[in-house]
């Protein structure tokens, strides 16, 4: 290795490897000559050294415009409570003093779901921004990914007949990608896709899906046991969450139990309660 060090340091210092006496003589023969002359410039003015010219006035232009702009952000952390809306819950009167209240109770732990699959593309944005009214409160929109960047959301959850996770990621690479998955099969494949959460569910009978069974207890561990952030959904309640937490999961999702109850903030209090025992 020192070997091979002095080799170097005789090549840079006698101009290169293979350099003859000769081509070095003549080297500095047309260095002493360009000196003479103006640094062989006509008009007798120097060139610029390198990384002064043009390109490195311009390159100096570019590095004070990326000073300008704000720092990039850092994703936060993915909440463990989600209220989640639906058509009629969007189109309530109510909504935003609702939201009000499950901020003041979730704070920085809750997520508001702009989704809605009947509504129109405006309506949706307007959802969204409505939603986007609490700075605490992280937005995640389903599937629309042009509303998602037009709100600035943290993330995107997307629906079996969505768009895949790579393809979304490309979009918006600091955003919280979720798919919603029913079996594991399902989650296996948004794992493999590239997905960074699962919404799973339901976890328990839900007037939602009327007609649906709700995952076995066996099923909802060998989802966790892939090793995604897991959050359960489908009748998920104020008493139960500590169950979900104890098989595994990072957190869980509601429409019902959160936009509906009688007192919203307390209603989100308990549920992180239960997720924090």
């Amino acid at each position: 290795m020192d070997r091979a060090r002095g080799q170097i340091g005789e090549a840079v210092r006698s101009g290169g490897y293979g350099g003859t006496r000769r081509s070095r003589r003549s080297a500095a023969r047309r260095r002493d000559t360009r000196a003479r002359h103006g640094g062989g410039r006509r008009d007798g003015r120097r060139r610029p050294a390198r990384g002064q010219g043009a390109d490195a006035q311009r390159g100096l232009g570019a590095r004070a415009w990326r000073a300008d702009r704000p720092p990039v952000s850092v994703r936060p952390p993915l909440p463990c409570l989600h209220a989640v809306t639906d058509e009629r819950i969007a189109r309530r009167p109510d909504l935003s003093a609702v939201a009000a209240e499950l901020a003041a109770g979730g704070g920085a732990a809750i997520a508001f779901h702009a989704r809605g699959r009947g509504l129109s593309g405006l309506e949706h944005y307007e959802l969204a921004v409505r939603l986007t009214d609490r700075p605490t409160v992280q937005l995640f929109v389903n599937d629309r990914l042009d509303i998602a960047l037009a709100c600035g959301a943290t993330g995107v959850q997307l629906g079996a007949g969505s768009v895949d996770p790579g393809d979304a990621r490309r979009l918006e690479p600091r955003w919280w990608i979720g798919r919603s998955v029913h079996d594991l099969a399902e989650a296996t494949a948004a794992r493999n896709a590239g997905a960074d959460y699962l919404l799973l569910g339901p976890v328990f009978r839900t007037a939602t899906h009327p007609g649906r069974e709700p995952l076995d207890p066996g099923t909802v561990s060998a989802v966790v046991a892939l090793g995604l952030p897991v959050i359960a959904i489908g009748g998920v309640t104020p008493g139960r969450a500590m169950e979900l937490k104890a098989a595994g999961v990072h957190g869980v999702a509601a429409i019902r139990a959160l936009w509906d109850a009688d007192d919203p903030a307390r209603a989100a209090r308990r549920l992180l309660q239960e997720l924090d025992a």
